[in-house]
């Protein structure tokens, strides 16, 4: 990519950020209707709808935290823009 340019790398960057808030509300909003649709079903003794709201959505969550951590690194190394160590 061209290293210093800013208008491009905002332009990906909040690019990015709107896929992880549409990802972030698509598990938030899909598990919980998900979970509408399990409500009598059981997994091990607990309801399913208590399991896949209360235990996959949080690790969804944080796999996406990490993923949009190491997308955006990508990002500052093409554009010029990580920081140095």
């Amino acid at each position: 990519m061209v290293r210093g340019d800013r208008a491009g790398y905002w332009r990906a960057t909040r690019r990015l950020m709107l896929a992880v808030v549409v990802l972030w509300l698509a598990f938030g909003i899909g598990a919980t209707l998900v979970a509408a649709d399990l409500a009598t079903a059981l997994f091990l003794g607990w309801p399913a709808a208590w399991m896949l709201a209360g235990l996959i959505s949080p690790l969804a969550m944080v796999g996406l935290v990490f993923w949009f951590a190491d997308r955006q690194d990508r990002l500052d190394r093409d554009y010029g823009m990580a920081e140095e160590d």
